[in-house]
């Protein structure tokens, strides 16, 4: 048996037609055009580097140190340990 009540208890603003609420939401909107929600993206700092122009010439350069085994030095090696043990103690 259906519940009558539900009926009885129901919004009056949600019986009425859908073209009528939407006109009624449109009405309102047009007469606070400054209450319109605004669409906003934020980048962050890696999002915006990560959207910068690749340069191929440095990308094929490590990649053929890289494969030719010239691109670990001792000098690269000990900056890479130096910048390990600085973020250790931070």
């Amino acid at each position: 048996m259906t519940n009558i009540d539900n009926v009885a208890n129901a919004n009056p603003a949600r019986l009425e037609p859908l073209e009528t609420r939407r006109q009624a939401r449109q009405t309102a909107v047009q007469a606070r055009p400054d209450a319109r929600p605004q669409d906003r993206v934020d980048l962050s700092a890696e999002a915006r580097a990560a959207n910068a122009p690749i340069r191929t010439e440095l990308v094929e350069r490590v990649r053929a140190e890289i494969a030719s085994g010239e691109y670990l030095t001792d000098a690269r090696l000990d900056a890479a340990l130096d910048g390990l043990l600085q973020d250790i103690a931070d």
